[in-house]
């Protein structure tokens, strides 16, 4: 199912790129349809979803010619007066590929007004990933929350972290609980008091660094009682792996309440590459509310 799928012999290609991973979807002449999805960003109103990996579809093969007569059109015209994008800048890109021809594609900025063409098209491509979106194939899906969703000021911080195959087929992940150092971990754990974002201070935020002796393993597919986690576990469709990160370091928080936000980075080296899923997850853990000392 991880096989690039045919041109038959034509295939038009949608990428949306954000800060912390992309969305590619390619559409074959024949209706099949792959979506891989390497970030947790929101997607057309829906909020982030902390899904990650891979989507298999069967359109219709009419909706998928109507696809490609509308990215032909996009890729042919023509560009205009085109200004110099800044480093960083976030593309939008379409693409018509053709057996034993080059690719033809065309690129906009995501931060400025796209012309009515890529409008159109990004919009019918929007649609497609939406349904796409319903039929997870190997995909991660994370849920974070506070073991203590209120403590004294002066109380270790714990936060309960599940890694569950949302798919239909076997994946396998680095576990974080195994990582043989502090860089392999995978984990970022992000706290800031629960006010709107103009008002935050550096008071109001702490984001301690998380170390190997934080992170322990609550429960994995096939472990034994007593037995060290694996580097690698091997999930089944609806299984998890339930980590337990405890900040052991002192984090001054005041009184108050605060949110929080887990990134997870899953790495892949040494994972075969149909069984992989890489990517990053943007994981909220729910409010936190702090008492006095």
């Amino acid at each position: 199912m991880r096989e690039a799928i045919k041109m038959n012999p034509w295939a038009v290609s949608y990428e949306m790129e954000s800060s912390d991973g992309a969305l590619s979807l390619i559409v074959a002449s024949n209706g099949e349809c792959q979506l891989t999805r390497t970030g947790s960003f929101p997607w057309k109103g829906q909020g982030e979803d902390p899904e990650i990996g891979f989507y298999y579809y069967r359109l219709d093969q009419g909706v998928a010619e109507s696809m490609r007569k509308m990215v032909i059109g996009l890729v042919d015209e023509s560009p205009g007066k085109i200004e110099a994008a800044k480093p960083g800048t976030l593309f939008l890109t379409f693409g018509y590929f053709e057996e034993a021809k080059s690719p033809r594609t065309r690129s906009f900025p995501r931060n400025r007004p796209l012309p009515p063409s890529a409008e159109r098209a990004e919009k019918s491509n929007g649609e497609i990933v939406t349904e796409m979106l319903k039929h997870p194939v190997q995909t991660l899906k994370a849920f974070a929350s506070w073991e203590l969703p209120e403590i004294s000021g002066n109380q270790q911080v714990n936060v309960r972290v599940k890694l569950r195959n949302s798919g239909t087929m076997p994946i396998r992940i680095r576990n974080p609980a195994a990582a043989h150092d502090d860089r392999s971990i995978g984990l970022h754990l992000l706290i800031e008091k629960d006010v709107p974002p103009d008002e935050l201070t550096m008071v109001d935020q702490a984001s301690p660094t998380i170390r190997r002796n934080m992170v322990a393993q609550v429960s994995a597919p096939g472990s034994k009682e007593g037995n060290p986690p694996s580097p690698v576990v091997k999930l089944e469709p609806n299984q998890e792996l339930v980590l337990s990160i405890g900040i052991k370091s002192n984090l001054y928080l005041g009184r108050g309440r605060y949110r929080g936000v887990v990134n997870y980075e899953s790495m892949t080296a040494g994972i075969p590459k149909e069984e992989a899923v890489p990517g990053r997850l943007r994981i909220q853990t729910g409010t936190l509310t702090v008492k006095g000392r």
